[in-house]
């Protein structure tokens, strides 16, 4: 895990839960990262009239690098929660706003 901007991000294979045995995970892993970082952004400069429009654009973003790299995993249920949990503290931290799991 890394830290930026003060949310805890995975950024290892292993972090994401990715098939860690195959070649392109720590590719994978890296561009998961760097869309997770491009969420927390998203996050850090919206207005927060909607916050549920927010969070929603911020899972999109890491979703579609989830998309690309799925040969390795990153589009399996466990990427999927470590992507979610990435919003979930990025809208605390950043934005004050609690989310419920559910809602995501």
């Amino acid at each position: 895990m890394i830290e930026y901007k003060q949310v805890k991000i995975p950024s290892t294979p292993e972090d994401w839960q990715l098939y860690c045995d195959m070649s392109g995970a720590g590719v994978a892993a890296a561009a998961l990262t760097q869309a997770a970082k491009e969420a927390v952004d998203l996050i850090a400069d919206a207005k927060l009239r909607d916050a549920q429009s927010v969070q929603a654009r911020a899972l999109r973003v890491i979703n579609e690098a989830q998309h690309q790299h799925a040969d390795v995993g990153a589009y399996d249920s466990e990427p999927h929660v470590e992507a979610q949990r990435v919003v979930i503290r990025a809208m605390k931290v950043i934005a004050g706003v609690e989310v419920d799991p559910g809602s995501l």
